[in-house]
C-alpha cells in the first residue's frame, strides 16, 4: 500500500507506480478510508497489467503515451484519431491473448470500408502497441497491396488560371508551391522576416496539434527541408510587405486545402494542392536542372518521389518535347 499523506487542503492523497505503463497515478479523496479503498483497487489493476493482462486500447494508449515526447504534432494528432475512431470492434480484447486470425479478420473487416494506406498504417500503430508490451509476439497477418499513387500535375496554363481566379491568401500560397516547392504548412509558416531580396528561407511548419488547432514549429518537417529559395522578383512582388514577424499567408492549412479544392473544382481539375510541387519539380527537370538541385529546392531527401514525379511527366511538356523530336529527324532524314 503506497504512503497516504494529508494535503493542506485536507483531503488525503496516495500515488501508484505501474511500471508497465511508465507513469503515476495521483488518488486523492476527502478522508484516507478513501484513499486507501481506491489505491487498493488502483493496484490491482496494476497487479492485473504486470501479469500482461492489457486490452487493445491500453496497449494503444500506452504506446502513444511512450512516444509523445519524440513524435511529431501531427504525427501524434493522426494516432489519436485512429485511437479514436479505428479500434472500437476490438478494443476490448485481450493485447497478450489475440491471435493472428483475429487480427486477419478485423483487417479484413477495416479494409472493406478503407484505403489499403489507411489500412496499413492503422495495423501498423495496432501491431506496434502489441509489440511494445509482449516484445516476443509475431503475427501473420496479409495487408491489402499499396496501389500507386496518381499524379495529377497541372499544366502551365492550370497555373496561370488558378493564380487569376484565387482569392489573395490562395494565390500567395499556389505561387509558393508552384514556383518555390513549399509546403501548405510552409507557406502558412512563412513571414516578411524570412524574405530578404529575392530568397525565401523556409525553416518553420505549421501543423495540426493534439487536441485541435495548429502550431508553428521551429523547425521543418525534415533535416533537408530548411532551405533558401530564390524566387522570381515577379513572384516576389506578389507576396506584398509587412512588418517582419508578420505570417505572409494568413491561412491555416486546412484552410488552404478547402479552398483550393473549390477552386479545383471550379476549374474542373484533377490536381491536390501538394502537386503544386511536382508541378514544380517537373518544369526544373524538363528544362535541365540536375536532380541533386531539385532536391535541394523542394527538401526532399531522396530522389524517389522526383522519379515518380518524372513518370507522370507535364502533357503540354511532353508534346512539346515530340514535336522538337519529331522536327528534328524530319530535318535530319526525310
Amino acid at each position: 500500500m503506497p504512503k497516504i499523506k494529508k494535503l493542506p487542503s485536507g483531503n488525503y492523497n496516495a500515488r501508484v507506480y505501474d511500471k508497465i505503463l511508465g507513469k503515476t497515478t495521483s488518488i486523492t479523496a476527502p478522508t484516507r478510508e478513501e484513499v486507501k479503498r481506491l489505491a487498493a483497487r488502483y493496484e490491482l489493476e496494476v497487479k492485473k497489467h504486470a501479469a500482461g493482462d492489457y486490452t487493445i486500447a491500453e496497449a494503444i494508449d500506452s504506446y502513444i503515451k511512450s512516444k509523445s515526447n519524440v513524435l511529431s504534432p501531427a504525427t501524434l494528432c493522426t494516432y489519436e484519431g485512429n485511437q479514436r475512431n479505428a479500434y472500437n470492434a476490438i478494443n476490448a480484447m485481450s493485447a497478450a491473448a489475440i491471435t493472428s486470425a483475429q487480427l486477419q479478420k478485423y483487417v479484413n473487416d477495416f479494409a472493406a470500408l478503407h484505403s489499403p494506406k489507411t489500412t496499413r498504417d492503422v495495423y501498423g500503430l495496432l501491431s506496434a502497441s502489441i509489440r511494445q508490451l509482449y516484445p516476443d509476439k509475431a503475427f501473420s497477418v496479409t495487408l491489402p497491396q499499396k496501389k500507386p499513387t496518381e499524379r495529377h500535375i497541372p499544366t502551365d496554363n492550370d497555373i496561370r488560371e488558378m493564380i487569376a481566379c484565387a482569392n489573395h491568401n490562395l494565390k500567395i500560397a499556389i505561387l509558393l508551391a508552384a514556383t518555390g516547392t513549399l509546403r501548405r504548412g510552409e507557406v502558412c509558416a512563412l513571414t516578411y522576416g524570412d524574405i530578404k531580396d529575392d530568397t525565401v528561407h523556409v525553416h518553420r511548419n505549421m501543423v495540426k496539434k493534439p487536441g485541435g488547432g495548429f502550431v508553428i514549429k521551429d523547425t521543418p518537417k525534415t533535416s533537408s527541408s530548411d532551405r533558401y529559395i530564390p524566387l522570381p522578383a515577379e513572384v516576389i512582388a506578389q507576396l506584398g510587405s509587412g512588418d517582419p514577424e508578420d505570417r505572409i499567408c494568413t491561412a491555416s492549412p486546412n484552410t488552404i486545402t478547402n479552398e483550393f479544392s473549390k477552386l479545383r473544382d471550379k476549374l474542373h481539375l484533377s490536381c491536390r494542392f501538394h502537386d503544386l510541387r511536382h508541378y514544380a519539380a517537373s518544369i526544373m527537370h524538363a528544362i535541365g536542372v540536375p536532380d541533386a538541385y531539385i532536391m535541394k529546392r523542394g527538401g526532399w531527401s531522396s530522389d524517389a518521389v522526383l522519379k515518380s514525379v518524372y513518370r507522370n511527366a507535364l502533357d503540354d511538356k511532353e508534346k512539346e518535347f515530340v514535336n522538337m523530336a519529331n522536327e528534328y529527324i524530319s530535318k535530319a532524314i526525310l
